[in-house]
């Protein structure tokens, strides 16, 4: 397996341990897990791809991508099976990258974020007086 991704993705593994029910491995930037995909279907593998694209540039710190081979497909074939490779970020790296968009601060309260995203506004209602004094 470590020559077939070698070749497959040129990714140089040096050991593999175990992650749950799947097989893994790390870089000094991400923590790949290899998963058996045979049993899907290519419309579902397709809807997975973009589901976990979508959820990565939403800035998702916890999603793995698929990690595309030299031949840009999101899997590949060892023996008589098909897999993928998913990639999962260092928290670190995402982190930086979270800080960038919409000054986002790791321990804001859910109340901050909301308020730094949607800022309170003065409304006029004769007789009341929203958003004042609040």
């Amino acid at each position: 397996m470590k020559e077939t991704i070698y070749h497959t993705f040129g990714i140089d593994v040096r050991q593999f341990t175990p992650y749950g029910s799947y097989q893994s491995f790390q870089t000094a930037e991400a923590l790949f897990l290899i998963v058996t995909v045979s049993h899907l279907r290519e419309e579902e593998l397709s809807e997975l791809y973009h589901i976990s694209q979508y959820l990565l540039n939403a800035g998702d710190p916890y999603v793995a991508v698929f990690e595309l081979t030299n031949e840009e497909k999101p899997t590949f074939t060892h023996g008589k099976e098909q897999y993928a490779l998913l990639k999962k970020q260092r928290l670190r790296s995402q982190a930086a990258r979270f800080s960038k968009r919409q000054n986002w601060q790791p321990f804001m309260s859910g109340e901050e974020a909301f308020h730094m995203k949607y800022p309170k506004q003065n409304v006029s209602v004769p007789g009341r007086n929203y958003g004042q004094n609040d």
